[in-house]
């Protein structure tokens, strides 16, 4: 490998030929329909479609995995793009009658020339992606070691069952101080199933399919009982993810089957147990088999409830960012800031800051700006992380947001993921996408103090690995001599 450097000798310009040219196609058809209809919907989409695919060509064309550059400008092209299109011609929603959504989608199309550009600047480590294995020689290849991360995410299983979403679902009815060390702990159980897929999808045992497949069924039990949809989802699309990285190929089967379980299973099954087990729940088994008995009942499919679960699939977050562009400045005023403060307080658990304040932004900017009743203090609206910014800071906000996260791509895509093998270009990458749409304080600082976290456990039982191993070897050599 030498000197070469990762990016060096791959395209830097998205490839030619493939489905790129449709695009001017795409645009055509979308500003006729803005000629036609006079809705600024589409004349948006067709300014921000072309854009948002030709960052997520250009990611993949520099490193040929399936990192930040491309999951981020991926997730913005399906939730703030052809989803809400979808909606649009099928008549599901009526985004075209909404005047509000042309300037965010400029907004972001601007945003996304920055994450591109920024994303460039970071020069990687010299390695070839497609010769990275799954991890470089670390207790990471340890099956005690993987194990052993299972057994301690085991206790955030137990916990959930016992106590539902942060202690509100079993005897408790305020926010446990353990709560999350218990969210932290079944983290653990999420990053031992990417450990294991990756080493499944690189040498084809089954001791790892088996541990990956026994840490998805765990990961699954805590979102069901923390009544989570994304805490199921997350690890429903691991597979997928380590298998693309590892082959380079589009699972499609195993997106399709995570596209069924999602829309007939998780859903209802989750939107049950919402309706059904409030906070004063107090039996997670009542409540397993009150959500299994109306699921198997068919009920909420026979009531057309399943609409829902695909309108849930766009999550509104075009129409939220369209009030938040539209309303901050004027009847909103800005945040200036306020919500990334209350960031930083995650950090500190709340066993050692018992009165530490709960983490309602999305709740208190619901209530700001309309989205939920005022006397709902428990529904939490996600505005994505650019609509935070918007919120905050405005367009400006937007921008420099979109630059930093460009800049923290670039890194994670490769450096570090250079240092630390595809596993964590897995695991990262779950959390940078699906985290698109939360905010600062649910994402950013959980996930870094998650990462150091993993860092100082990896770090730390290694040192120690190399240190009894360099012991050993000396007293042997002491007693050959």
């Amino acid at each position: 490998m030498g000197s070469r450097d990762f990016y060096s000798g791959y395209p830097a310009r998205p490839p030619k030929g493939g489905l790129l040219w449709l695009l001017p196609l795409v645009a055509a058809v979308l500003v006729t329909m803005a000629l036609v209809t006079g809705s600024t919907f589409w004349a948006g989409e067709a300014l921000f479609i072309p854009l948002a695919v030709l960052a997520t060509a250009i990611g993949f064309a520099r490193t040929r995995l399936f990192g930040w550059q491309v999951a981020i400008p991926s997730f913005y092209l399906l939730f703030f793009g052809l989803i809400p299109v979808a909606e649009s011609f099928v008549g599901l929603v009526d985004h075209a009658g909404n005047m509000r959504l042309d300037r965010p989608l400029i907004w972001m199309s601007a945003g996304l020339i920055v994450f591109v550009i920024a994303a460039r600047s970071v020069r990687a480590s010299p390695f070839e992606p497609d010769a990275l294995g799954a991890m470089p020689d670390s207790s990471l290849g340890k099956t005690w070691f993987v194990l052993t991360l299972m057994l301690i995410g085991g206790w955030g299983f137990i916990y959930s069952a016992l106590y539902g979403y942060f202690g509100l679902g079993g005897a408790l009815t305020t926010l446990d101080p353990y709560a999350g060390a218990a969210s932290v702990a079944s983290g653990f159980v999420l990053l031992a199933s990417v450990v294991a897929y990756s080493h499944f999808m690189e040498t084809r045992r089954w001791k790892w399919g088996s541990i990956a497949i026994s840490a998805t069924l765990v990961s699954i039990g805590v979102g069901l009982f923390t009544r989570s949809k994304g805490a199921i989802l997350s690890p429903l699309m691991i597979p997928g993810l380590a298998y693309f990285n590892a082959k380079k190929r589009i699972p499609w089967l195993l997106i399709a089957v995570t596209a069924v379980a999602y829309l007939f299973v998780v859903y209802p099954f989750v939107t049950s147990w919402r309706n059904e087990g409030s906070p004063e729940y107090r039996s997670s088994a009542e409540q397993f088999q009150e959500g299994t008995m109306r699921l198997m009942s068919w009920e909420m499919f026979l009531d057309g409830e399943q609409g829902d679960g695909v309108r849930s699939l766009s999550r509104g977050l075009l129409t939220v960012m369209g009030d938040i562009v539209a309303e901050t400045g004027t009847s909103t005023p800005f945040e200036g800031g306020s919500t990334y403060w209350i960031g930083f307080e995650v950090m500190v658990p709340r066993f050692v800051w018992p009165g530490k304040p709960d983490m309602r932004v999305g709740n208190i900017l619901g209530m700001k700006y309309g989205w939920i009743q005022s006397s709902d203090e428990i529904t939490n609206i996600a505005p994505t992380l650019p609509g935070e910014a918007y919120v905050n800071f405005g367009p400006l906000g937007l921008l420099v947001l979109m630059a930093i996260m460009g800049g923290l791509a670039g890194w994670m895509d490769g450096p570090l993921t250079a240092r630390m093998g595809k596993w964590f270009l897995t695991w990262s990458t779950l959390a940078g996408a699906l985290g698109q749409e939360s905010m600062f304080a649910h994402l950013v600082m959980p996930f870094a103090r998650t990462l150091l976290l993993i860092l100082m456990l990896v770090g730390g039982v290694d040192l120690l690995l190399r240190t009894t191993g360099l012991a050993a070897r000396r007293r042997e050599v002491t007693v050959r001599e």
